[in-house]
């Protein structure tokens, strides 16, 4: 396992895998997704910085993750060099945003983006040890955008990965010689 910049990796599997399946898949011509933004018929995005401007949009948003002590007693720690490398389970959730500017846009993307997940799952994210935990379609809704209706679908993935990361001996040093007994009663703010 490469050291890892999980988060990235996850955005970068969903982005750049759905672009590449909405430029690529007959069955989406009408959504067609062109790196040329004059010729784009769709925008697929991470959520920062992008503002929804443009329909259909397909908008990935990583939410929430359990990165919980529980799993502390199953991290791998090991010596290497001046570093220790520490290894261990992640549970990462993100939600997929669907924007159009009619229901059945919505609908039609809607129900490719069932199959399309299950291919992103099977064929790209376990090529970079990043499993398919669970995923959920949180229905359907209408929002207001700029006096507009737009119509939006959510699905909700959860991940599975190992982080695998290098921390410097010095700091983990420096760590262990602290004596929260030895400071002040107080801790001031330095500012």
């Amino acid at each position: 396992m490469a050291y890892t910049n999980f988060i990235d990796r996850v955005k970068r599997c969903f982005v750049l895998g759905l672009r590449t399946i909405f430029e690529h898949d007959p069955e989406l011509e009408k959504y067609r997704y062109s790196p040329d933004k004059t010729q784009t018929k769709i925008v697929i995005t991470p959520e920062y910085p992008y503002t929804v401007e443009f329909y259909p949009a397909i908008v990935v948003n990583v939410v929430s993750g359990d990165i919980s002590v529980k799993y502390l007693q199953d991290e791998i720690i090991y010596e290497e060099g001046d570093n220790y490398v520490y290894s261990g389970p992640v549970y990462l959730t993100v939600d997929i945003y669907v924007y159009t500017l009619t229901h059945q846009d919505r609908d039609i993307l809607t129900d490719r983006l069932i199959l399309l997940l299950r291919l992103l799952g099977k064929y790209l994210f376990r090529r970079y040890d990043i499993e398919y935990f669970e995923i959920h379609y949180g229905g359907e809704d209408t929002i207001t955008v700029n006096e507009r209706l737009v119509y939006l679908a959510r699905f909700s993935v959860t991940l599975y990965s190992e982080f695998k990361q290098k921390v410097d001996l010095s700091l983990v040093n420096k760590l262990q010689s602290l004596d929260i007994n030895a400071t002040a009663d107080t801790i001031t703010i330095e500012i």
